[in-house]
């Protein structure tokens, strides 16, 4: 770790050199003597790193080294910073001001200061006897077309299936909980990890006392049979165990947790059945995931398959240490590489090292550029699944990597060697506990800019400060509610994340956190930033998403000339934007765009940034006239993803989006523009609301180049517009439209979702409309007053899974004819249609239907016999119906019912499959619904999942 760092400072250090700036702030020879001393340091780091994990004198030189690494690089940070101004301002004159000149003499004895140090550093090496490493031995890089060839297809071991397995435990347990524990055995963290694994909501976060959340979990398990995992337990106080089991009596008969410990003492502990220790694999397997993962289909020669059956006896059968030691040698073919690992002196470590030896090996064989990411990972929680893109600006905020392309090599390098794994979702990773354990030692022993629990030595050498975690990297006495006005003393701090905190304002002192880049405030409540965070020169990110309450940014921010992320997602209060931050030529994201009223602040300063990803532009009422407009050159951003653009209605006097709609509608006023140049490469959704004088939004020839990605289309009150044939959209898959546009629509053989809005002229609306529809599987009717059906038409609606008919306030009935031939149709939800009095006995026919959903029904007074047919009938919910006096009878694969607001049903029929009951808002059932006392009780005491009232 102490080399990687070394050589990012080597590496600024050498920039500096290269581009003059040594030579510009007067200490080119200081920065020549200090690459050198830290040279020569750095020939010995190798041998250092791999002897300090059992010498705590070598352990303490390299913490020594490390503070001072950090201090030199705050120094350089301040000399790129300081010269970057200067440049920027334009002016020689300003190079030889007085104060310029007292700074510059600063710094010199600043870094004549730090060099004496680290001489002095440098001279205790000799008493180590370390041994110097050629700095210019060669350093790994991830053979990229060996990629595909050696990923472990795991699944071809697997038998049986896994969807009948989750099924199975389905049946057994209400609830299933799962919570990483560690070494935070706090009562108070447990019981809120439980509740929000159950509810997958915030609402513990509102629950400050133990109490409240003790009581809370209660009303959750209560009389349920639970399975709770407890993964990765290290507490070994009785007492902590024995207050939890408490609280987690209330379960019924049946529920169960399961503990997985590495100690055996803890299992004796926490044990009431006989534990189950975990076998390793054999050698035999081990070599067949070491094998996999350095070959692939490669052909392996003897002597090499010899020396690594030697090496896999060393993985103790664990699979980690397999696959991480063939992450190490998918590099290497020689005899020499292999006998290297076999021999390292690392198998020697004494067992109280904790972390498997052959992790250590995994990260002592990374490059130089991946070590100090990959030990970055102890800042986040064990088993957290962390966003690749957050992640990537995180290490750009450190000076980890130069830019994002280069970020995701590097977590691309890290998967290969089976370091990170592959997160749910592509745009995430997660780590193994035992790596994690491997980093949070590397950074807990060698990096004094992370204090992880533990007291701070120094100020000066903390770089991050995380608020919503209870300070991970800070230590415990500062909690959630502090006052960040203590923070402003950490004037390294490189990130500062105050996510969901309950911070209400920021100090002016923040603008003397001048190494800052990456600033996180979203979901706080904070009003307004003080004018002092625009002096932060090297800030890269700053996060306000959800903050709600935020009405201004400050008014200089066209000042933050490195600023790349911007982000405002959801911050409705925020009136205009400050001036003139179209100057922010770097900003890559800008979530939200206001349009103000004067110059500085409108449409025009979108003109020249290259944005992608999302970009929502407000109050485009205050937009003059199209050639403004223009002005915000939207065409030209080809790699945004997503485009809102809205209107305050009630200052609306005009509404131009015609002008904004560059291909179709201008070309008749604007002269020079070619419309085939005109494109939205990544749009993806595009929404058009209430524009009556909105003719087109792109030629019918031209719509597969301009918008070759769109999959969602919404249009509404554009009763101007004509549409190109939707095949043009190529991968257009949504459409939500009026029923006048849908009459116009042509070609829609990409279609599978419509939602169709019924205008007010149209009396009745004839289903007929729909066959031209074939592909559709989703299907939302809205605001219709009758609907038609003629023959049997609807059949060619055989693929349509998804029925929704909403806010039809006249309808008193499905017409005959309408689900009869919807033979896929598996779900089907009816709301507030006032006046709909039945269901029609066709359902009968809908044998794939597994959801009803009826919600808001007010003369619905009873459900179809019919529905007794239907055998895949899983899922019923009925919400706000006053009129419903009864269920149907023989309900036999039913097992969820939602009863909410019926007031007059009074009763329960058999309903022998039923494993979830939600009961509330009727007050006669639920009486006769009461736990062993009401009449009711025993048709539904086998019920699992039971809630009433």
């Amino acid at each position: 770790m102490a080399e990687a760092f070394v050589q990012v400072v080597l590496d600024n250090l050498s920039f500096l050199i290269k581009e003059e700036i040594g030579l510009m702030m007067g200490v080119d020879d200081e920065m020549r003597k200090l690459s050198s001393t830290l040279t020569t340091i750095q020939a010995v780091l190798e041998d250092a790193e791999e002897k300090q994990i059992e010498s705590k004198p070598i352990r303490d030189w390299l913490r020594k080294l490390n503070v001072l690494t950090y201090e030199i690089d705050d120094i350089l940070d301040e000399c790129a910073t300081h010269v970057s101004k200067v440049n920027h301002a334009g002016s020689k004159l300003t190079r030889y001001s007085l104060k310029k000149i007292l700074y510059r003499h600063k710094i010199a004895r600043r870094m004549k200061q730090v060099k004496e140090r680290l001489d002095a550093t440098a001279a205790e090496r000799a008493k180590f006897h370390l041994r110097e490493m050629p700095l210019d031995r060669p350093r790994e890089i991830a053979a990229t077309t060996r990629e595909t060839g050696s990923l472990l297809n795991e699944s071809d071991k697997i038998y049986g299936r896994k969807g009948d397995t989750e099924k199975i435990v389905k049946m057994l347990v209400d609830d299933r909980i799962w919570v990483c524990v560690s070494d935070n055995f706090e009562i108070k963290t447990l019981v809120m990890a439980m509740i929000e694994s159950v509810t997958g909501t915030g609402e513990a976060l509102d629950l400050r006392f133990l109490d409240s959340l003790e009581r809370r979990l209660g009303e959750l398990l209560s009389q349920k049979r639970y399975l709770i995992v407890l993964d990765d337990v290290w507490n070994d106080q009785q007492e902590k165990w024995f207050e939890l089991r408490d609280i987690l009596s209330c379960g019924s008969a049946g529920a169960s947790i399961i503990v997985t410990t590495r100690q055996k003492k803890i299992a004796d502990i926490m044990q009431t059945l006989p534990a189950h220790r975990l076998k390793g694999l054999s050698d035999e397997h081990c070599w067949m995931l070491l094998r996999q993962r350095a070959f692939g289909q490669e052909e392996v020669s003897p002597d090499l398959e010899g020396i690594g059956m030697q090496i896999v006896k060393k993985c103790s059968g664990v699979p980690l240490a397999a696959k991480a030691l063939g992450g190490i040698l998918r590099f290497k073919r020689s005899e020499k590489d292999w006998i290297y690992v076999r021999d390292s002196d690392i198998w020697k470590l004494s067992p109280e090292a904790m972390i498997l030896p052959a992790l250590r090996l995994s990260y002592h064989h990374l490059p130089l550029e991946l070590r100090q990411c990959f030990a970055y990972f102890a800042a986040f929680d064990k088993d957290k699944m962390i966003n690749k893109e957050e992640l990537i600006r995180l290490w750009m905020a450190h000076g980890y990597i130069s830019d994002e392309d280069v970020g995701y090599e590097r977590c691309n390098e890290l998967l290969l060697r089976s370091l990170l794994e592959p997160g749910v979702f592509q745009s995430d990773v997660s780590m193994h506990d035992l790596v994690h354990d491997l980093a949070q030692s590397i950074m807990e022993n060698k990096v004094p800019g992370i204090q992880i629990e533990r007291n701070v030595t120094s100020a000066s050498t903390i770089r991050q400060v995380n608020l919503q975690d209870r300070c991970v990297f800070f230590p415990k006495c500062f909690q959630q509610d502090m006052d960040i006005s203590s923070i402003m003393k950490l004037t390294s701090l490189r990130v500062l994340n105050a996510f969901g905190t309950r911070i209400k304002y920021l100090p002016q002192s923040i603008g003397n956190l001048k190494h800052l880049r990456y600033l996180n405030f979203s979901c706080t409540e904070i009003h307004t930033l003080p004018n002092s965070l625009c002096g932060l020169w090297n800030l890269q990110i700053l996060n306000l998403d959800y903050c709600r309450r935020v009405v201004a940014l400050p008014k200089n921010m066209r000042y933050l000339h490195n600023l790349q992320h911007l982000c405002l997602e959801k911050c409705e209060s925020l009136s205009e934007m400050p001036s003139r931050i179209g100057e922010l030529i770097r900003l890559k994201t800008l979530s939200t765009f206001v349009v103000g009223l004067n110059k500085g602040n409108q449409l025009e300063e979108l003109q020249c940034l290259n944005i992608s990803g999302r970009l929502h532009i407000r109050h485009l009422e205050r937009v003059k006239d199209h050639m403004d407009a223009m002005k915000a050159n939207i065409a030209e951003k080809m790699n945004l993803r997503r485009l809102t653009l809205s209107w305050e209605r009630k200052n609306a006097s005009k509404l131009l989006l015609e002008k904004l709609a560059v291909e179709y509608i201008i070309e008749d006023e604007v002269e020079n523009v070619n419309p085939v140049e005109i494109q939205f490469l990544a749009l993806e959704y595009l929404r058009l609301t209430d524009l009556p004088n909105l003719k087109g939004f792109s030629k019918e020839q031209e719509s597969k180049k301009a918008f070759p990605n769109l999959i969602s289309l919404c249009i509404k009150g554009c009763s101007s517009l004509l549409l190109p044939p939707l095949s043009s959209f190529q991968k257009l898959g949504d459409l939500e439209c009026s029923s006048s546009t849908l009459a116009l629509v042509s070609e829609p053989d990409t279609l599978t979702s419509l939602v169709v809005m019924i205008e007010e002229n149209m009396t009745c609306f004839p289903i007929e409309m729909l066959l031209k529809f074939s592909n559709l599987r989703r299907l939302k009717i809205r605001r219709a007053k009758e609907i038609s059906v003629t023959g049997e038409s609807l059949q060619v609606l055989k693929k349509l899974h998804y029925l929704d008919i909403h806010d039809c306030d006249t309808l008193t009935c499905l017409p005959e004819g309408l689900l009869c031939h919807l033979t896929a149709l598996v779900n089907l939800d009816i709301s507030k249609c006032p006046e709909l009095i039945e269901l029609p006995e066709e359902i009968k026919h809908l044998q794939s239907l597994e959801h009803i959903g009826l919600d808001d029904l007010a003369k619905m007074a009873c459900l179809p016999e019919a529905l007794q047919h239907l055998a895949s009938l899983r899922w019923l919910y009925l919400t706000k119906l006053p009129q419903l006096d009864s269920l149907p009878d023989k309900l036999p694969s039913l097992c969820t019912l939602h009863l909410e607001d019926c007031a007059k049903v009074a009763s329960l029929p058999a309903l022998p499959g039923l494993t979830e009951l939600y009961v509330k808002g009727c007050p006669e059932l639920e009486r006769r619904c009461q736990r062993r006392t009401g009449e009711d009780w025993h048709r539904i005491a086998h019920i699992r999942r039971l809630q009433i009232g």
